[in-house]
């Protein structure tokens, strides 16, 4: 017999369909949710039975007690707010002993939910109140930031009064230097020219007064000595005999000075000997002691018998400090101060990038002393005067256009040093070059150029070159195993094999490059009206490094044809999954399935990235990095405000134009395509 379904109206067999218990309702099995063959009992309920059917409250739990029926309770629950005490009336039917049990179990409960009421309550009073506090901290809050504001427009406009003060000051110191160089009277200029040709004067006379005087340096200076019997003695070695009548004084001149590397508080035995001020009585003797040193030039200390070191000792005629200083810088010819011309032209047929200077003579604001290479700047470190008054100082001249950055080294009392870093084919190189004299220990010279090159980090190959005042073509002295030993333990490299120092008597290889990059050619090109030294350049191989090229292999998705993909989906056996009893052999056999799946509609493609290309940086971005470059420039020229601050606007502007360009780019990219692997490789 045929029955119709409660759910969906329609008609079902009786072996199709199933009856509910309670409502007498026939259904489809699918109707109601049962799968075939599935048992069903008889007091089976449908949905709607199930929903109207009363839950149980679960009464006979030991918390609640044994609960009377509920349609023969009802109870009065009055709660005092004042106490907090609970009252509980039951009313029940006459007879109804049940009704009138001791309800301990609910009186708890309804205690629980009382108190849980008042702490709620109570947390509800807190806070309000807290937010009553709150409130009035952010008020006062508000009321600082308002007042630090109020300061910080007043502080504001005082700077702006003063800086408006300030450039009215300068207006008029610059008007008023003005009107005073256009307002110099004759008399004024002539004043002053009385006072230079005084000066001149005095100075001739000075030097006058030092013509029976001569000056004897790198004598070393003990305590206790007579520096008349030096005098003697020297003229003994130089084929002389003086009397004491010859002498008028002899003494030690200048302050004592440590010697380099001395501690503060040495003995005087390591103080740097001073020169000795001799004052002859006749002007002759003073010529014939002079002829007779030219004559033995080569004579130490050790030729009269003194302990040390030997070193060589000169005899010359004693000048007043400001001859000292002129005929210094022009016997210097390899200062930077002279030969700007011969320098000038060496370093523009050298083609150069990078020529380091030692010796420069230079002190710090001296930059004007030196050429003015075109395409070149300096960069320069002038000695410390804690050192000597004279001499010293190294720099670089670096080829406009090379980015190169000022390297900060670890101190050292007594070595002259400077480092830079270029940026050259994508590798970074570190460029040092260091001064040592004569009077620098040579183990302490090493041990600071160790400590500065193992004080830096991330760079690819690091060149040091200078005037180490070495010797490299004697390798049987002292001095020239220990900068082997120097150049072994930092993995360097000197390629000077010529003499790069000349004098009349000798030639030496003082001039050294150490690299550990490889070295194409060595040029040693010798001019004498650049001083002593040879200019020495080298060529350093750098290569670029080539982009090692990317694979990235995908699979091309977005080309999948969903329909053909859906159709083979379902021709999958899934019940050959479920079949298996082993969790792994089903899991391995899912993927199988589907990567087989997706091999057949979306197969594994592989592409090479030989590049990482940048498409946010459009022509655009280009131009304004170049406006901005070039208002640096004009700021770097002028030294201005307004200068500076159009060069920061066009900065802030470039990086807002980038960020925004990058920001467009990523998210086309996403809303576009989808993020597919082929892209998301490539970008």
């Amino acid at each position: 017999m045929a029955n119709k379904c409660t759910s969906c109206g329609k008609f079902h067999s009786s072996t199709d369909g199933v009856v509910c218990g309670i409502c007498a309702g026939s259904f489809h099995r699918e109707c109601a949710g049962l799968l075939e063959g599935v048992v069903v009992a008889a007091d089976w309920a449908c949905l709607n039975c199930k929903r109207k059917r009363r839950q149980s409250n679960y009464d006979d739990t030991p918390v609640k007690g044994a609960a009377a029926p509920y349609d023969a309770r009802k109870q009065t629950v009055e709660m005092l707010s004042t106490s907090g005490e609970i009252k509980i009336s039951q009313l029940c039917d006459v007879g109804d002993e049940a009704a009138v049990m001791n309800n301990t179990a609910n009186n708890a409960t309804l205690e629980f939910h009382v108190d849980l009421a008042l702490e709620i309550r109570a947390f509800r009073e807190e806070l309000g109140s807290l937010k009553t506090h709150c409130s009035k901290e952010i008020q006062g809050v508000c009321g600082e930031f308002k007042e630090l504001r109020e300061e910080i427009s007043s502080f504001k406009a005082a700077i702006f009064a003063c800086n408006r003060r300030l450039e009215d000051m300068e207006k008029r110191v610059e008007a008023m230097e003005t009107n005073y160089a256009s307002s110099k009277s004759p008399a004024i200029e002539s004043l002053e020219q009385a006072i230079e040709d005084l000066k001149m004067e005095l100075q001739d006379r000075d030097q006058d007064l030092l013509a029976n005087d001569i000056q004897i340096s790198h004598i070393p200076e003990t305590k206790a000595e007579n520096p008349i019997h030096l005098v003697k003695v020297i003229a003994v070695k130089l084929g002389m005999t003086l009397d004491e009548r010859d002498i008028v004084s002899a003494v030690r001149v200048g302050a004592l000075r440590p010697a380099a590397g001395a501690a503060e508080g040495a003995a005087a035995a390591a103080a740097r000997a001073r020169p000795l001020a001799v004052r002859l009585a006749r002007r002759a003797t003073r010529d014939e002691l002079l002829r007779a040193m030219r004559v033995r030039r080569g004579l130490t200390t050790a030729d009269m018998g003194l302990e040390g070191e030997p070193k060589r000792f000169y005899i010359n005629e004693r000048l007043t400090k400001l001859n000292r200083q002129l005929f210094g810088k022009a016997r210097d010819l390899g200062s930077l101060g002279t030969g700007h011309d011969e320098l000038t032209v060496t370093i523009t047929n050298s083609l150069a990038d990078v020529v380091a200077i030692n010796e420069t003579w230079l002190r710090d604001g001296e930059e004007g002393r030196a050429p003015r290479v075109a395409g070149y700047r300096l960069r320069h470190v002038a000695r410390p005067r804690r050192l000597r008054s004279r001499g010293g100082g190294v720099g670089f001249f670096v080829r406009q256009g090379l980015s190169a950055r000022t390297l900060p080294h670890p101190p050292a009392t007594t070595v002259e040093q400077m480092w830079i870093r270029l940026n050259v084919n994508g590798k970074k190189i570190i460029i040092g070059t260091a001064y040592r004299p004569d009077w620098v220990n040579v183990d302490i010279f090493l041990d600071a150029m160790t400590d500065s090159i193992t004080s830096f980090k991330d760079y690819d190959r690091i060149v040091l070159l200078g005037d180490f005042n070495i010797d490299f073509s004697k390798d049987n002295c002292a001095s020239f195993r220990s900068l082997e030993n120097f150049l072994n333990t930092l993995n360097l490299t000197q390629h000077v094999r010529e003499p790069t120092h000349f004098t009349d008597t000798s030639q030496t290889t003082i001039d050294l490059i150490c690299t550990d990059a490889r070295v194409k050619d060595v040029n040693v090109l010798y001019r004498r009206t650049l001083g002593r030294h040879a200019f020495v350049t080298v060529i350093l191989d750098i290569k670029k490094t080539k982009a090692k090229p990317r694979t990235i292999t995908y699979r091309p998705i977005k080309d999948i044809d969903i329909e053909l993909f859906n159709k083979d989906l379902d021709l999958l056996d899934w019940d050959k999954i479920n079949r298996l009893d082993d969790v792994s052999d089903m899991v391995r056999c899912l993927n199988q399935s589907i990567i087989s799946l997706f091999d057949l509609h979306a197969p594994e493609k592989t592409v090479v990235v030989r590049e990482t290309p940048h498409p946010w940086i459009t022509d655009n971005i280009r131009f304004m990095m170049q406006l901005r470059d070039d208002a640096y420039d004009e700021y770097r020229k002028t030294k201005t405000d307004s200068k500076r601050q159009y060069y920061k606007d066009l900065k802030h502007q470039v990086n807002v134009a980038l960020y925004f360009e990058k920001k467009v780019f990523f998210e086309r990219i996403l809303t576009t395509t989808l993020m597919t692997p082929r892209h998301c490789g490539r970008t």
